[in-house]
Parts: structure tokens; sequence; C-alpha cells
């Protein structure tokens, strides 16, 4: 094997251990589980799935049938946790919104039946070809992925919905991501991605970069201590009581004499 793949292989390994780990101490130690259940639920599977495919690919199952539904059934298991976390977001977004997001959430229930007969479909008439078939699921997601960032984002800056610079870097972690699957899974149609390939760095640096922003949102993010309503003390309600009293009667009594004239 030439040395620069080899190094390569080896710096996304090392990396995307050293950033899972990160992620995993914030998420517990920060309690970033109580903001979004979804991140925490990804993190929680990302690493043993990561470890067991660690260990599949340097044993002598990696070519066995099972290794292969373990690795496609977790992938498959990661993006929809994705996918629920930009929902989750969303929700949190909108939720101090109740309009924008009942009709938001319309949108969205429309979108995620019409994607899902689509890719239902798709997947279906690719069921000759395992691959075709991984590979068109693959693409489903991916582009799910891009059209719901793309259509929170657009909601957020045309209701001008305030977003959390936390919330954002998550998004923009997963944009990043989702673009370069896009690309990806679509050239893998026709173009073979054997291991340590160009397509196969670019995945996974794409997922590295992911994880990098996510690391960084979690170390930058500090969670707002809950704090109860400030209340004014009880001499200013007696002094301002009967002042609002007062101008409320005379208001009163104006609208009615306009009435009577």
């Amino acid at each position: 094997m030439p040395l620069l793949p080899r190094i390569l292989d080896l710096i996304s390994i090392i990396s995307g251990d050293c950033l899972q780990v990160a992620l995993l101490f914030f998420v517990i130690f920060r309690k970033a589980y109580r903001h979004l259940a979804f991140l925490a639920a990804y993190i929680f599977v990302l690493i043993p799935r990561d470890v067991i495919w660690q260990w599949i690919g340097h044993s002598p199952h990696l070519h066995d049938r099972w290794a292969f539904y373990f690795y496609y059934i977790s992938n498959g298991i990661l993006y929809s946790l994705r996918l629920l976390l930009i929902v989750e977001i969303a929700r949190r977004a909108l939720r101090e919104y109740p309009a924008v997001c009942h009709f938001s959430w319309r949108i969205l229930t429309f979108i995620g039946i019409a994607f899902a007969a689509w890719g239902a479909h798709a997947a279906i008439q690719n069921l000759y070809s395992t691959q075709q078939f991984t590979l068109t699921i693959e693409r489903f997601y991916s582009i799910t992925q891009a059209v719901l960032l793309l259509l929170v984002l657009s909601i957020g800056l045309y209701y001008q919905i305030p977003v959390s610079h936390f919330f954002r870097l998550i998004l923009a972690g997963i944009c990043i991501y989702s673009a370069v699957q896009v690309v990806n899974t679509e050239l893998g149609r026709y173009i073979p991605k054997p291991a340590l390939s160009t397509f196969d760095f670019i995945d996974r640096y794409s997922f590295t970069a992911m994880l990098v922003v996510w690391v960084w949102a979690l170390w930058k993010w500090s969670p707002a201590p809950h704090r109860p309503p400030e209340l004014m003390p009880q001499t200013a309600y007696d002094d301002l009581s009967p002042r609002v009293h007062n101008r409320l009667r005379e208001l009163n009594d104006r609208l009615d004499s306009l009435i009577k004239h």
C-alpha cells in the first residue's frame, strides 16, 4: 500500500476517535443531552458503532455478509438520527412562534412523506443490485437532509426568527457532511469507491469536519441558567395601580364623550 493513503487513513482514525471522545465528554459533563436529545443519541450510537466497525475492518470477517448488513444498517440509524436532530432544532427554534411552528410542521410533514415515497419507489426499482439499492438509500437520506436543512434555514431567515449560535453550528456541521454526501453517493452509482480511494477519503474527512464543527459548538456553548422573572416591588405596584386606574377612567370618559357627540 502507498505511504500517503496509509498516513491519511491513520490520521482519519485517530482524529475521529479523539473527536468522538471530546463530543462524549461535552454531551455528558455539560449536560447537552438536556437541550439536544438526538445529538446525544447520535454520539451514544456512533462511538460503539465505530469501535465495532474498526474491529471488523481488521478481522477476517470484513467481507462476511453480516458485516455488510451491520455497516449499512448502522449507517441508516445514524442518518435517521441526523434527520431527527434537524427536526429537533427546528422544533426548539420555532416553539416560541406558534403560528410559524404550525405552518412549518405542515411543510416538513408533507416533504417528509413525499421524500419517503420517492425513496421507497427508487429503492424498489434497484432491488436487482445490492450496491445500487444501498446507494439509493444513502442518496435518499443525503438529499432529505439537505432539503430539510435548507427549509429550516429558509423559514428562520424569512420570518427573522433568531436561532442560537449553538444550533447554527450544529446545522452547519450537518450541512458540510450532507453536501459532500449528495455528490459522493451520486458519483458512487457510476464510479467505484474502493477503500482508501479519493472518494473514500473525501467521505471520511467531510465526516471529520462535521465532528470538528460540533466539538467547537459544544466547547463555545454555555447553557444559560434558568432565571426567574424579576418582579416589581410591592411599593411600586401600590404607587402605579391608582395612577393606571385614573388614566383608564379618563380614557373611558373621553371615549364616552366622543360617542355621545
